[in-house]
């Protein structure tokens, strides 16, 4: 049996405890995003600048994303 899938017939709680173990031992080391993560920042960056693309508030986006779905 693979750890996914032992991870994936643990109770929700222990769930948690594992998420929260992981996440803290990756926080903790240094990481680079992929060369693409980069670009797509980049991309959006000039975007934003040249009045393409704009930031809105977050509630706003969970609406937008609540209702195209």
């Amino acid at each position: 049996m693979t750890i996914r899938e032992q991870v994936l017939q643990l109770p929700k709680n222990e769930k948690i405890i594992m998420m929260e173990a992981l996440w803290t031992d990756l926080s903790c080391q240094p990481f680079d995003p992929p060369a693409w993560h980069m670009d797509m920042l980049k991309d959006t960056e000039k975007a934003i600048a040249e009045g393409k693309e704009q930031f809105i508030d977050w509630d706003e986006a969970k609406k937008n994303l609540l209702q195209s779905s």
